[in-house]
């Protein structure tokens, strides 16, 4: 009886690089940025760092992509930033504008934020990002889907 493996292999190999190919060629929207993000820092070139974690870290700010769009941030629970800052969650909402940027609006102690994402990189859980767009609405957050 011959080995199936030696009989198979030749049809099977242009559909195992294939499916090869293209997994290696996401887009960043592809790849996996929902869970939770905690705040590491921000570099000379101002990219911002987050390390993945499984919930927020209590002394930290965060950012959490969810399913559906759902988006919490957390960040001071008010206008003052003298330690100790104290946190809070802020529900918001996202969404993919290309393969490479993230459209973010949520709520804050003041009124509504609306941002704009470059995601850098995503891997290792690491996320890279840069803010291109900040803007500040004295009006409540209001889902889009309200």
């Amino acid at each position: 009886m011959k080995n199936i493996f030696y009989t198979s292999f030749p049809a099977v190999a242009p559909f195992a690089f294939l499916i090869m190919l293209s997994i290696s060629q996401m887009s960043l929207s592809e790849k996996n940025i929902l869970g939770h993000w905690s705040y590491d820092g921000v570099d000379k070139n101002e990219i911002i760092q987050y390390k993945s974690k499984t919930s927020f870290t209590k002394s930290k700010r965060g950012i959490a992509f969810l399913n559906d769009g759902k988006l919490i941030v957390r960040q001071n629970a008010g206008w003052c930033g003298t330690p100790p800052v104290s946190y809070r969650n802020f529900d918001g909402e996202w969404k993919w504008i290309d393969e490479n940027h993230v459209a973010l609006k949520y709520a804050f102690w003041g009124g509504t934020i609306l941002e704009e994402w470059e995601i850098v990189s995503v891997d290792n859980g690491n996320l890279s990002i840069k803010r291109n767009k900040h803007e500040t609405l004295k009006e409540p957050f209001k889902s889009v889907k309200e």
